[in-house]
């Protein structure tokens, strides 16, 4: 194996997870306002002005985990409503779709797995808030009728 390969495999394992879930979860906080951040750091930059702290605080994929984000958000499209419409796509068929080779498909499957519950963790705790937002409300409301 090539020595430089071997040393992007290794940092992979060391790190990927972290990696993923940190874009992951940064992308689902904050992800709706990416692309205003984006144009006010070019607006910034122009004028010399340091980028927005929300987005020099963003994660960066190395370049070899690219895929697997891709392949998270994939997968992703199959999830929940898609599956109604009769589509069919496993976990097996985005490996092959990516050509992820046998050695490191155990890898992938629990990167995407990670990947997953994060965002599951994410939903729960959202819906949670939500519920309870909607609790005080409600209560506020019939405390103070009107």
């Amino acid at each position: 194996m090539d020595p430089q390969r071997n040393l992007a495999a290794g940092r992979c394992r060391a790190d990927s997870l972290g990696k993923l879930t940190s874009l992951l979860r940064w992308k689902l906080r904050h992800g709706r306002k990416e692309r205003h951040l984006e144009r006010v750091a070019e607006a910034r930059a122009r004028r010399g002005e340091p980028q927005p702290e929300l987005l020099t605080q963003r994660p960066r994929l190395l370049p070899d985990l690219a895929q697997i984000w891709n392949a998270w958000f994939l997968l992703s499209s199959f999830r929940g409503a898609a599956n109604l419409n009769g589509l069919d796509f496993s976990v097996v068929d985005c490996l092959d779709l990516f050509e992820v080779e046998r050695p490191q498909r155990m890898r992938w499957v629990r990167l995407l797995a990670d990947m997953e519950n994060e965002f599951r963790s994410y939903l729960v705790s959202v819906t949670t808030k939500d519920k309870a937002t909607t609790e005080s409300q409600e209560q506020a409301s019939a405390s103070h009728p009107s």
